[in-house]
């Protein structure tokens, strides 16, 4: 009875980690603002991104790959899906724990076409979009950074906005907000 328990607590224990899907090593490794992240597309199928990212852990149409490390501070990357389609994909970037400090990871070397990625400085990052078709600063406490919306599609580069990395950026996230009929959106 006494080795039941033991076993039990140790699956148990281990549960978490099982169900965590590790980071992505996709081939290519470009955010394309308005389209996609490291090969994964807004519109494409979950066997798809499951095909380019490996398998992750899902739940409620949100997929999750996240980096080693306790999981309130590791960088991940995700996607969500609405009737079988990606309809929003994001990369986050790790902290060192509660200060809330940037930490640079594997998600912090996929770039743009500007070499723009997580850590970049926001202020950079937001001069080399601020002539973009749909450029918007977000000055607001809730959302610190810019986006940059044509039609549907907002790509959206957000920084830390308080504490030691206040203006790194902190995710890079594509989306697109379907009409209320559930269409436009790839």
């Amino acid at each position: 009875m006494r080795r039941i328990a033991v076993v039990l607590a140790i699956g148990c224990f281990m549960c978490p980690v099982i169900a965590s899907a590790k980071l992505p090593s996709p081939q290519r490794t470009t955010i394309v603002p308005g389209r996609s992240i490291a090969g994964v597309a807004l519109g494409m199928s979950q066997h798809a991104v499951f095909a380019r990212w490996g398998h992750a852990s899902c739940s409620s149409g949100v997929c999750v790959w996240r980096g080693p490390g306790n999981p309130s501070y590791a960088e991940n990357a995700r996607v969500g899906f609405t009737n079988g389609k990606v309809l929003n994909i994001s990369i986050n970037a790790g902290t060192t724990g509660t200060s809330g400090k940037y930490k640079a990871g594997t998600l912090s070397t996929w770039k743009d076409r500007f070499g723009i990625h997580l850590g970049s400085l926001e202020g950079v990052a937001e001069n080399r979009y601020k002539h973009a078709r749909g450029f918007r600063p977000n000055p607001s406490e809730g959302v610190m950074g810019f986006d940059v919306t044509v039609g549907r599609i907002t790509t959206r580069f957000s920084s830390f906005g308080i504490g030691p990395s206040a203006h790194l950026l902190r995710y890079i996230e594509i989306y697109c907000v379907p009409t209320p009929s559930g269409g436009g959106c790839p």
